[in-house]
């Protein structure tokens, strides 16, 4: 009898193993069998754990289609979204209604992936691969299924990763052995070159910081690298090369923010760095008061074939060269009968040069 039971039991965990890997059907996920728009709380947490589990069993190939599953039959329930706007076209106060049965069912899933050991971490990784996705495909009607799972990640991440939950850490030399490997190893913009060049660039005269998250803990999210001034620097190689170790820290006038990476894929497109910036600028002001310019070498791109448009007169914004700044270029170039028109002249020919020089970099300030 017992020996019945166990083979029993056998076939049935064995069987449970085969379809948990292999799907249960052409379009359903098995973790998610008996999941309806009903299920929430502890219930939905448990499939939220089970699409989890089964999401990190699948091939690299089975979790695409893992993703066009999900958005294909855990949607939003229409029946239910029609009767919350016919409600809501009675009696506006049920637009509630209205957003909770728009809200499709994956998102709330992904919602509760959060409440698990690593979840956040989960869901930036998934985002990550589902980008991949969509840059490999190109069956239109499977990108707009991967696109749909990709932006309900990208607003919940956007939520998790919002300033107040960020923290901001400086790298030093000090700094524990797994963050640096991971901040030299990561750099994107400018390459480290070994330990040297690398314990310059976290050292005297420069700064080094990055975001981290407590549900991701020990993994910078985005980092950027600080060179303290005494003037704008008119290429990133007067600052990557730099060798001069005595100039006084507190007599730096200028951080040059010359190079910023975003480390995790996953949160690609959440403005990340430009919340980064503001939080360092304003720490290193009040460490160092004599900081007063903050600059970046990283380029916008289009913007100077767009600032000539403007000065050939083809703005949409009015006039480019107005009184303040024919007032400027005069005091620059200490030329005072300077017309609009020379001015103008003037600019084009610094903004269409392959190089700005150093004098006309500070003409520009």
């Amino acid at each position: 009898m017992l020996i019945r039971v166990f083979r029993s039991n056998f076939r049935l965990v064995r069987g449970f193993s085969q379809t948990f890997s292999n799907k249960a059907g052409p379009s359903s996920i098995y973790s998610l069998q008996g999941l309806d728009h009903k299920t929430e709380g502890d219930q939905l947490l448990t499939f939220a754990k089970s699409l989890v589990q089964e999401y990190w069993t699948l091939k690299r190939e089975d979790q695409e289609e893992f993703f066009v599953k999900l958005a294909t039959n855990y949607g939003a329930n229409k029946a239910a979204l029609e009767h919350a706007i016919t409600l809501f076209q009675k009696n506006p106060s049920y637009f509630v209604e209205v957003r909770n049965t728009a809200t499709p069912l994956y998102y709330k899933l992904l919602k509760m992936v959060a409440n698990l050991p690593g979840g956040v971490k989960t869901v930036c990784d998934m985002r990550a691969h589902i980008l991949d996705f969509i840059a490999h495909q190109t069956d239109r009607e499977k990108v707009h299924s991967l696109r749909r799972i990709e932006e309900a990640c990208r607003e919940l991440l956007t939520i998790w990763f919002c300033l107040s939950n960020l923290r901001l850490e400086r790298v030093t030399w000090e700094s524990p052995g797994d963050i640096l490997y991971k901040i030299a190893e990561n750099e994107a913009v400018h390459p480290i070159r070994g330990i040297v060049d690398f314990r310059k660039r976290i050292g005297a005269h420069r700064r080094c910081f990055y975001f981290g998250h407590q549900a991701m803990p020990r993994e910078p999210l985005v980092m950027v690298h600080v060179a303290l001034m005494d003037k704008i620097a008119d290429n990133v190689q007067t600052i990557v090369k730099s060798e001069d170790d005595t100039f006084d820290e507190n007599l730096h006038t200028t951080a040059i923010y010359y190079s910023i990476t975003s480390i995790q894929k996953g949160l690609s497109g959440i403005d990340l760095g430009n919340m980064l910036i503001k939080q360092v600028a304003t720490k290193i002001t009040s460490e160092l008061p004599n900081i007063k310019i903050h600059s970046t070498l990283s380029p916008i791109p289009g913007f100077r074939a767009w600032l000539l448009r403007c000065l050939h007169e083809h703005s949409e914004y009015g006039q480019i060269v107005d009184d303040f700044i024919i007032r400027t270029v005069r005091r620059a170039t200490g030329k005072q009968n300077l017309s609009k028109d020379e001015v103008t002249d003037l600019l084009i020919k610094i903004f269409s040069a392959e190089r700005i020089s150093l004098e006309q970099l500070d003409l520009l300030r």
